[in-house]
């Protein structure tokens, strides 16, 4: 009985360590057998097992599912060795409202329209991304022509590798000067429209047939052709067709 109650108690030993084993942290999109086995030959090194996590998760990999990625792929599992599971953790840096909202400061004034001010800028929770990821750009909805106060949300994008991780909704309170209520493209002003038709762009000349600021949709006039099309200002002197 007693000899019964070791054996018992070293296999939950046993299962426990590897239950309680560290992950193995990655800091990529995409989880490669070398990653998990740091011994693989270079042939097996390369092959890609899936999706990594998002920040901070964890995905179990099974030496089954491990071993049919292999197979698919010529190698021959008897030559490596592969344990029952593997931990993956994706790497992260959490960074608190505060120290996210100063970073993201410099990035939200630099695309504020002329007459425009930011008073205060607010994140209400802790934000998880990769190292390697960047703050690549922020949206600002269209603000309105009215001077005063205004308050909205924007949206910021963090990047990795040229794909967007995630969007995070930042507050703003913004001051709206005479300078800021005035117009983008004013009715009657000519903008390069563009234009995507399946895989080809062009540029055409248009009028403005409305005022409008950045980010508003309104009407143009195609000059070679005459034809009114609906398109989003993205400057003082470019829009793009939106879907008719």
């Amino acid at each position: 009985m007693r000899r019964r109650t070791f054996f018992l108690l070293g296999v939950l030993s046993v299962s426990h360590s590897a239950l309680a084993a560290e992950p193995i942290t990655v800091d990529a999109e995409r989880v490669l057998v070398g990653d998990v086995l740091p011994d693989a030959p270079a042939r097996a090194a390369t092959i890609d097992l899936g999706e990594a996590p998002p920040p901070g998760g964890t995905r179990t990999f099974i030496r089954e599912d491990i071993w049919r990625r292999l197979r698919e792929n010529g190698v021959d599992v008897s030559t490596v060795s592969v344990p029952p599971q593997v931990r993956v953790k994706s790497a992260r840096v959490l960074l608190m409202p505060m120290e996210f909202a100063e970073r993201v400061r410099g990035l939200v004034e630099k695309n504020l329209k002329p007459g425009v001010r930011l008073r205060h800028l607010e994140v209400r929770s802790p934000v998880k991304m990769s190292p390697s990821a960047s703050l690549d750009s922020v949206v600002i909805p269209p603000l309105p022509r009215r001077v005063g106060p205004h308050r909205t949300t924007a949206m910021v994008d963090i990047v990795r590798n040229g794909k967007v991780e995630q969007r995070t909704p930042v507050t703003l309170e913004l001051l709206i000067m005479p300078e800021g209520a005035e117009p983008t493209l004013r009715r009657g002003g000519r903008v390069g429209l563009i234009i995507t038709k399946a895989n080809a762009t062009v540029s055409t000349e248009a009028v403005a047939l409305q005022d409008g600021g950045v980010g508003e949709v309104i009407s143009f006039r195609v000059e070679r052709t005459k034809k009114t099309l609906r398109g989003r200002i993205d400057s003082p002197t470019t829009a793009s067709v939106v879907s008719q």
